[in-house]
């Protein structure tokens, strides 16, 4: 018969992780991390781009669309003189501001003045034909150029 002795160390019986485990584990998952997080940073870039064309072109369009309304259903007389554009009277005035970039509207009664496009480079409104009250709008936004005949009705 075996008889334990009473001074014997009992086994260690705990279980865990030491030191040197959790930094390698960190470590790798930190790894892991940053080649995951690379493509995701740059879809997020992307997205953003996107959006900041997509409203672009929003703006663009709005403003030219306004633009041939205006001059599709004058009433009155239709001013275009490099570039700005003035229709109507009292006078609604598109005007491109070099200084500031913009495509401006302009407006009597009540007098008012906004921005309709930023980062504007050019703005050209010229008078294709006299005899059929033709118009050619050209706007230029960060180097894209929109171009639009109207003709009035």
């Amino acid at each position: 018969m075996v008889v334990p002795r009473r001074n014997a160390q009992p086994r260690n019986t705990q279980r865990g992780i030491t030191l040197i485990e959790m930094i390698i584990t960190i470590t790798v998952l930190g790894i892991i991390g940053g080649f995951i997080s690379q493509p995701l940073l740059t879809l997020l870039q992307n997205q953003q781009t996107v959006t900041t064309q997509s409203d672009q072109a929003e703006e663009v369009e709005y403003a030219l669309s306004r633009m041939a309304g205006d001059v599709r259903f004058a009433k009155t007389s239709i001013v275009c003189s490099g570039n700005s554009l003035s229709i109507g009277n009292p006078a609604t005035t598109y005007r491109y501001d070099a200084g500031s970039n913009a495509l401006f509207v302009d407006q009597r009664n009540p007098t008012r003045s906004e921005i309709l496009v930023s980062n504007v480079t050019d703005f050209t409104c010229e008078r294709v034909r006299t005899d059929l009250a033709l118009f050619d709008l050209d706007l230029t936004v960060d180097n894209d150029h929109y171009n639009i005949r109207v003709l009035t009705r």
